[in-house]
């Protein structure tokens, strides 16, 4: 037993093996709804809980919780009492991929490099041991999503569980391996490579380095300019450094993100707090550097408008025509290709314009999605702007890069009301959401608009805001002449407007 679960509380330890057993029924994760669920049934506190659990044994999202899916990776598994089939499944799963590894050869010696593609049917096919059933092929790929070794380029689809991945050459670390305990010490000999120039540098873990001694007011100052930092991050960017340096704790939900931050790094360890500032510093450095300008917003966009890309394939363009048509009227401004093209138009320029300029992107994952020659390329454009990605499931389950953003059904009656949620939620796209409706409330004609506009200010994150914003709105509500007697409910908008500047401003924005 390593000395991370020799702490582990004993709420921590149940939040695991609930976690654990419904994997171990269904090869899938459980909401944090259910965790909580049943761990209040235990008389137990999920977030106390959660917090208890270093990211080492499981992931999930530790700002908002409440969003995700809680995730045990193998040392988590391994942590847990009747996980014996589950550890066997995955020394077959990684023994299989290392000599798939070793065993591939180029095609060409000068050619581009290639990737090496394994899928679930090879898995079944070349490996000896009881028969896979549908249940173990899903245990498989989340073996895959969560270890380092490989990637998935593929995910569960309707009917039989198809999986594939991209072997990583990591897993020449691996080799020779023959039980889990010699896999999670090999584990735990890497470290994550995003970590300061002073730790890379730093003495190899089998000689002890120096402990440092900080003063107290040295700590403070620390502490307070690594929480300003990381509450500038969005909210999986926090949660991956805070993970790559040691560092748990699970946000509250009444506390600003600039308290969260400066509560997790008051438990660091001293050591972790060193390295995490110093990484922290030199991102902030690279940041400063001039950065290409945000393109003029020209072409298929209505002007002062959210911009979002719609990608989806062609049998669904009607579709996307009509989600089109219902976004417009909140400020939306969606790209549909074959509606937003004109005839003498060059596509292609058009659309690479679309994807150099729009705020964000819907993936409209029909089962013909994957298959397309375009559609990835456009998520991938987006993506690598840093740019929000949701997902719209119809028929395709979310799958690679695209798994890891939040998704919607299409079936949803609210389909686009809950797109809008995602969108003025999103640290990604908060900020713009909200310039887009202040300014159109500022502009409202009507005392219907401004209660429009006024509804989904209120639905904006904390991210989403600024000083000058939140003085604009209750500018906007007190000078312009269309919103008098304007309410939502019996609410008077003013009174409205005056509690969310006063909320977002207690939460630090």
């Amino acid at each position: 037993m390593t000395s991370q679960e020799q702490s582990l509380s004993p709420s921590a330890r149940s939040a695991l093996q609930v976690a654990f057993a419904v994997f171990h029924e269904q090869g899938e994760w459980p909401s944090y709804q259910y965790l909580d669920h049943e761990l209040d049934r235990a008389g137990e506190d999920a977030v106390a809980a959660l917090a208890g659990i270093p990211v080492s044994l499981a992931h999930f999202d530790r700002v908002t919780p409440r969003l995700s899916a809680i995730t045990l990776t193998v040392t988590g598994i391994c942590a847990v009492d009747g996980s014996e089939s589950e550890q066997a499944l995955f020394m077959r799963l990684l023994e299989w991929c290392v000599r798939r590894e070793r065993e591939f050869s180029p095609a060409s010696a000068t050619g581009p490099a290639e990737p090496i593609e394994v899928d679930a049917a090879e898995f079944a096919e070349e490996t000896s041991g009881p028969p896979l059933d549908e249940v173990d092929q899903r245990k498989a790929l989340s073996f895959i999503r969560t270890e380092d070794f490989a990637s998935s380029s593929g995910g569960p689809q309707p009917g039989p569980l198809v999986w594939t991945a991209t072997l990583d050459p990591r897993l020449r670390r691996y080799r020779g391996i023959e039980t889990i305990a010699d896999y999670l010490a090999a584990k735990a000999e890497w470290r994550p490579r995003s970590v300061s120039a002073a730790s890379a540098a730093a003495e190899p873990a089998s000689v002890a380095a120096p402990t440092p001694r900080l003063g107290r007011g040295e700590r403070v100052t620390i502490v307070k300019a690594a929480a300003q930092r990381l509450s500038r991050m969005i909210d999986t960017d926090r949660e991956l450094t805070l993970g790559a340096f040691d560092v748990t704790a699970v946000y509250e939900g009444d506390e600003t993100i600039y308290g969260f931050a400066v509560r997790a790094l008051s438990g660091a360890e001293e050591q972790n707090l060193l390295e995490l500032a110093a990484y922290l510093e030199e991102s902030d450095s690279e940041a400063e550097a001039p950065t290409e300008p945000e393109p003029e917003a020209s072409g298929p966009w209505e002007p002062d408008s959210f911009r979002l890309f719609l990608s989806h394939t062609h049998p669904f363009a009607g579709r996307m025509s009509e989600l089109k048509a219902e976004l417009a009227g909140l400020g939306i401004s969606a790209f549909v290709a074959h509606a937003d093209i004109a005839p003498s138009e060059a596509w292609e320029e058009v659309i690479e314009s679309a994807l150099r300029s729009c705020d964000a992107l819907v993936a409209f994952l029909s089962e013909d999605f994957p298959a397309s020659r375009w559609t990835d390329q456009e998520v991938g454009w987006v993506a690598g702007r840093r740019r929000p990605v949701v997902a719209i499931d119809h028929g395709s389950t979310p799958y690679g890069f695209i798994a890891k953003w939040q998704s919607v059904k299409s079936s949803r009656p609210d389909l686009v009301d809950a797109l809008v949620g995602v969108l003025a939620g999103h640290e990604g796209s908060a900020r713009r959401m909200a310039e887009v409706q202040v300014a159109l409330l500022e502009r409202a004609g009507s005392a219907a608009e401004g209660q429009a506009r006024m509804e989904l200010l209120e639905r904006v994150g904390r991210v989403g805001w600024s000083e000058a914003l939140l003085g604009r709105v209750g500018t906007a509500v007190a000078d312009n002449p269309a919103l008098a007697g304007a309410a939502i409910g019996e609410i008077p908008l003013p009174q409205i407007a005056a509690d969310l500047i006063g909320k977002r401003r207690t939460q630090g924005r």
